[in-house]
């Protein structure tokens, strides 16, 4: 409740919060394994989850690496095949089964003493929409990220204002700066962060590049320590 005490003292009145490794320690890459191994017999995803981690593991990681929007133009191309329906019924498993046991519990716990007091949340990600919006139902808060659309029988991701995508939701949304708080983890997320007057970096230690940022910024580790 500190973080809560803090911001309303400020003003504070909206709160931009990122979903991977931020409420929950996740990302997009864990989804699609959890979808292809409910598609496949065992033995074969087995076979498949080797030749995926050995073939295309590395290449991701250097798009990553080198850009974060580069490597989600990649990668969503895997869901190309996959008919919206069932990422759909998949992502409401993954979320049951797998991200309620990841969440970071701070994190989870900011969110809903932010809505006790009156602090409105929105979810902000780069993840697709059928994974997100479990998370925002959980909640029970408005989310913007990736559509994911039926297109012939197969899925479709909107990549059309990936750019900078975040960072123009947050320029975009009507907020004021001056009483908003971006909470995020990633150096991906640093003019997100930056944006806005207030921001909370989420991580298990103090990153290096945190001393960039010219607001009020605080760090929450995971384990709840300010």
């Amino acid at each position: 409740m500190n973080l809560v005490v803090h911001f309303t003292k400020k003003g504070v009145k909206h709160a931009i919060i990122d979903v991977d490794n931020t409420i929950s320690k996740s990302n997009v890459v864990e989804f699609y394994l959890f979808v292809r191994s409910a598609m496949m017999h065992p033995v074969l995803y087995r076979v498949w989850l080797c030749y995926f981690m050995i073939v295309h593991i590395p290449m991701y990681l250097m798009l990553d690496f080198w850009k974060r929007e580069r490597f989600q133009q990649v990668f969503y191309r895997n869901y190309a095949k996959i008919p919206i329906g069932q990422l759909e019924r998949r992502a409401y498993e993954f979320f049951e089964m797998k991200v309620k046991a990841s969440f970071i519990q701070p994190v989870h716990d900011l969110i809903f003493d932010l809505k006790r007091a009156g602090i409105s949340v929105v979810l902000l990600s780069t993840s697709i929409e059928p994974i997100v919006k479990q998370y925002a139902d959980y909640f029970q808060v408005p989310y913007v990220c990736l559509e994911a659309r039926s297109e012939n029988g197969a899925t479709q991701i909107d990549l059309s204002s990936l750019s900078d995508f975040k960072l123009n939701y947050i320029r975009e949304c009507g907020c004021d700066p001056c009483n908003t708080v971006s909470i995020a983890d990633s150096k991906h997320d640093f003019d997100v962060l930056n944006y806005p007057k207030y921001a909370v970096v989420v991580n298990d230690r103090v990153p290096k590049w945190m001393k960039g940022l010219q607001n009020d910024a605080v760090f929450l580790d995971r384990k709840g320590r300010e």
